[in-house]
């Protein structure tokens, strides 16, 4: 008995804390993060005008701040240990459920998620 509730338990946790984002729903300047379970798992507050979401993928999502990009896990927290670059002609093309792809002039380029390049990748 005490070992299905203690399965049952760390289940619960387990599938908390590893919630995919289903959707981002935008109020005013605040971005709420709700898992594949229809409940928020986490919010952003978009912090001013220089500001933007982009995108997500079912783990993921995209601020622009400047002329840097940020990723966030969904419940809200940076989880990049370095920005990605959007100086230099670099611009934001999309996330997938693999990589961030950034385009300058004609080529495209895929970080991961803790944005460092991936070399030798194509998606």
């Amino acid at each position: 008995m005490k070992k299905s509730i203690l399965l049952l338990i760390v289940s619960l946790y387990f599938n908390l804390a590893h919630s995919q984002i289903k959707e981002i729903k935008m109020f005013g300047s605040s971005l709420h993060i709700y898992g594949t379970n229809g409940q928020q798992t986490g919010n952003y507050m978009l912090q001013n005008n220089d500001e933007k979401f982009l995108g997500h993928n079912s783990q993921y999502f995209v601020i622009k701040k400047l002329n840097i990009l940020m990723v966030y896990n969904n419940k809200g927290f940076e989880n990049n240990n370095k920005p990605i670059s959007l100086a230099n002609g670099n611009e934001f093309v999309k996330i997938t459920e693999k990589s961030i792809w950034i385009k300058n002039n004609n080529t495209i380029y895929y970080y991961d998620f803790n944005g460092s390049i991936l070399s030798n990748y194509r998606e």
